[in-house]
């Protein structure tokens, strides 16, 4: 009978042993995935902005070039104009005088 006791003792201890075991490594387990998403996470999210900013400024960039380089086209053709009726003008005005 005390044998049998023992017997029944030893294996309780393993019970637990292997129970313990199982839920610590079900912890750690838990653990490091939540903390690695975590850190996934976040340098994705780091990533994911730099990209945005990197998109934003060339399109930026590109938008305001071509923006600038109408409005020098428009005050270049504006000059060229004014200089051009400035000269007919000034070649009217002569000829009539000579006349």
């Amino acid at each position: 009978m005390e044998q049998l006791q023992h017997h029944h003792g030893d294996h309780h201890g393993d019970h637990q042993g292997d129970h313990h075991g199982d839920h610590q490594g079900d912890h750690q387990g838990d653990h490091q995935g939540d903390h690695h998403g975590d850190h996934q996470g976040d340098h994705h999210g780091d990533h994911q902005g730099d990209h945005q900013g990197d998109h934003h400024g060339d399109h930026q960039g590109d938008h305001h070039g071509d923006h600038q380089e109408t409005i020098m086209e428009t005050i270049r053709e504006t000059i060229m104009e004014t200089i051009r009726e400035t000269i007919r003008e000034t070649i009217m005005e002569t000829l009539i005088g000579y006349q």
